[in-house]
């Protein structure tokens, strides 16, 4: 993604990329989601959701979840006040799964350009 921009705009550096997607979250229109190993995901879907993770390549999906019935007592708040609930399930997608070599984690609807994907 970042090299079809540089194609349109050859001066533009990555720090400006991450400081535009910094300040958008920043406005409340993306969200981080971090994956692991390194890498911060920045989501654009802003509303109540949460994510299903591939731990070998990365992709990222969106899952609606009722978790209105989730709660901690009080022991388990340890003083928190929770404000925001969010799960993320982990494990394999279903192309590593079946041993399938992941072609790139640009695959994934969250991506954003990572020293390895540039």
């Amino acid at each position: 993604m970042y090299s079809a921009a540089l194609d349109v705009m050859p001066t533009m550096s990555l720090k400006t990329v991450y400081q535009v997607l910094n300040d958008l979250k920043a406005l409340g229109e993306l969200k981080t989601i971090d994956v692991s190993k390194g890498a911060t995901r920045f989501d654009p879907n802003t509303g109540d959701h949460h994510h299903l993770v591939c731990d070998r390549c990365g992709i990222v999906h969106d899952i609606d979840i009722d978790s209105s019935e989730l709660a901690l007592g009080r022991s388990q708040r340890q003083g928190f006040v929770v404000s925001n609930i969010e799960i993320t399930f982990r494990g394999l997608c279903g192309d590593c799964s079946a041993g399938r070599t992941a072609k790139s984690t640009v695959r994934s609807i969250h991506t954003t350009p990572t020293k390895e994907t540039l």
